[in-house]
């Protein structure tokens, strides 16, 4: 789900966005999201590939803190 006011809803992800990469780097089931996200810290920008009704783009996204 993208949470309102979120790095993610800032960044213009929507519901249904299936992230392709981060950096450059390949989402698998060897290299998840959330293992490719730890190795940044709050504050970082990254750089999604992401899939939308069949077409691949671009989202620069700044990484907030996570809170539970």
């Amino acid at each position: 789900a993208i949470t309102s006011g979120s790095p993610a809803e800032k960044a213009g992800l929507k519901e249904g966005d299936i992230i392709l990469e981060i950096d450059g780097q390949k989402i698998t089931k060897s290299s998840s999201l959330s293992k490719a996200i730890s190795s940044h810290k709050p504050g970082d920008q990254i750089i999604l590939k992401i899939l939308r009704d069949g077409k691949e783009s671009d989202a620069a996204v700044i990484l907030g803190e996570w809170k539970q």
